[in-house]
């Protein structure tokens, strides 16, 4: 039986180089239609260069890369619409007076002809967007007025109003607080099962991923380990990661969080 059509993303000798810096190296993974992944390391380890990898705004140097069976700096348009994507906040701009639905509109764009106007179909796909994500009723609210919690909804739901199959998260839960944290990654569980979709999220958190995600891509320049979270995440796989004098705080069988106390700020 061909499963080719299960897989959503696969990468062979996937190598990026930034001047004489190796920054990924020789990757190989599959990830399968319907799954919950999450990609760990430390600063550094490339989560970030493999995400602009994934979204066609890098092109590998060595080795491949493909979304959809595309490579994705090809990718039609109608193949684009199947990704959504939400990025980190710590650079957001919140001097402009843009409200929610405003932000959550732009989820639509790559569904709107040569006009460019909404249709019925945009407004609904925007408001169920909205209600997916908890924040029905607060359309005409700034964003600036939002709590850092509510913003990542709104970018969620923006990312939400394009209808993808594959939700691709680089570090959503930076800045937030715990209470924060826990929410969006609840929420992002009960979408994942309601909509089929196929969720890659990008972050530090190894407890909560553990608890959460159906297989972990750990990466520190190569890929470290790849499979189910109680099989990879081993102490030898952190300390290959993160290094022997990282500092694990939490409780339970897996650190809540790493600590590096000697980073090498190199590309994320």
């Amino acid at each position: 039986m061909n499963r080719d059509h299960e897989v959503v993303i696969r990468a062979r000798g996937l190598t990026y180089r930034l001047g004489r810096q190796t920054i990924l190296e020789d990757l190989a993974f599959e990830i399968r239609k319907g799954t919950f992944v999450a990609i760990l390391g430390p600063n550094g380890a490339g989560k970030t260069t493999l995400i602009r990898l994934i979204l066609g705004i890098l092109r590998p140097t060595e080795g491949e890369i493909t979304v959809f069976g595309v490579a994705p700096s090809r990718m039609s348009r109608s193949l684009r619409r199947k990704i959504g994507y939400v990025p980190q906040l710590l650079s957001l701009d919140l001097s402009a007076p843009i409200t929610v639905e405003e932000v959550v509109r732009m989820g639509r764009y790559v569904h709107l002809g040569w006009v460019g106007r909404m249709r019925k179909e945009d407004h609904i796909a925007v408001q169920r967007a909205l209600a997916q994500v908890g924040l029905e009723g607060r359309e005409r609210q700034l964003l600036r007025e939002l709590s850092g919690g509510q913003r990542q909804r709104v970018f969620l739901a923006r990312a939400l109003a394009t209808e993808p199959e594959l939700l691709v998260l680089d570090e959503p839960t930076t800045s937030l607080d715990p209470s924060m944290t826990e929410g969006l990654y609840d929420l992002l569980q009960d979408l994942q099962k309601q909509l089929g979709l196929t969720v890659l999220l990008v972050s530090h958190d190894v407890g909560i991923v553990m608890e959460r995600a159906d297989t972990v891509a750990c990466l520190s320049g190569r890929l470290v380990a790849h499979g189910r979270p109680a099989d990879v995440l081993t102490r030898a796989t952190l300390e290959c990661m993160y290094g022997k004098h990282a500092v694990a705080f939490g409780h339970g069988v897996l650190p809540h969080m790493i600590v590096d106390p000697h980073p090498h700020g190199k590309e994320s």
